[in-house]
């Protein structure tokens, strides 16, 4: 049996997953938000601690990924091209600042086993985001004066909606801090033995040849709705602030495991 990842096979062309490097290059619609030090406190594992910010940042994503191990990805849009939208709030490690990931939602499942893999807790849903376009007057352009919508649904249920009307360029170095930070995940497996531990650590990736490409500014809306499945309209917005429209671009080489303690 070969693979990287399950499922195992003969020739081990059936894994979900080939190892790193893996690479990402992608275009991001991010809105700011605050919510108060208690809910983000409230969505923190014990032993990260929430910090003064309550700058928070949700993002809609539309991202191509390519594997050095895996010519798939490329040659198959359906396998490497994926869209997904998050929430990245701040918490703090050993001293450290980093983005937290609590809920995050993609629509492809090499990148929802990935996701797993590095510690993200994605689950599956349907992302739709405004395309740029070149030509016509069929979309809109990456341009001041321009709009750019997202919208999240899981389980038939909608989820988050935001919007960003373009209106100036924004220097990178002016991005919020959470929309490039390093993330800390946490990798878990529950064990069905009850007399055997799960696997429970922290990850922090190992990122090279990070990049950004012109970033695009406004005035934003966003709305987090109800569902029985989920908890996200139970993160109270006190304020929206920017939304940003941005290319952006990164590889995963690996990843540095610490240490965690129990959940709550």
């Amino acid at each position: 049996m070969k693979g990287w990842s399950l499922p195992f096979s003969p020739k081990g062309v059936a894994s979900t997953l080939t190892p790193p490097p893996w690479h990402y290059s992608g275009d991001l619609l991010a809105i700011e938000f605050e919510t108060t030090a208690d809910t983000i406190a409230s969505m923190l594992p014990c032993d990260l601690e929430a910090t003064e910010s309550t700058q928070c940042i949700a993002i809609f994503a539309d991202w191509s990924s390519a594997a050095d191990s895996d010519p798939r990805l490329i040659e198959d849009p359906r396998r490497g091209m994926y869209k997904e939208a998050f929430i990245v709030v701040p918490a703090r490690y050993r001293g450290d600042t980093y983005g937290r990931v609590p809920y995050i939602w993609v629509d492809n499942e090499v990148a929802h086993a990935r996701g797993h893999v590095q510690g993200f807790p994605k689950k599956l849903g349907e992302v739709f985001m405004s395309r740029p376009v070149a030509v016509g007057r069929g979309g809109p352009r990456r341009e001041v004066g321009n709009t750019f919508v997202g919208t999240l649904s899981a389980m038939g249920r909608q989820l988050m909606r935001g919007r960003v009307d373009l209106s100036e360029e924004t220097p990178i170095s002016e991005l919020p801090p959470m929309l490039l930070a390093p993330q800390i995940h946490t990798r878990y497996l529950p064990s069905l033995d009850p007399e055997s531990a799960p696997l429970h650590q922290h990850s922090i990736n190992v990122l090279t040849d990070v990049a950004a490409g012109t970033a695009l500014s406004g005035p934003a809306e966003l709305e987090f709705f109800d569902s029985e499945h989920e908890e996200l309209s139970d993160i109270g917005i006190t304020k929206v602030g920017k939304g940003y429209f941005v290319s952006v671009a990164m590889t995963v080489t690996g990843a540095k495991t610490l240490p965690a303690e129990r959940i709550a």
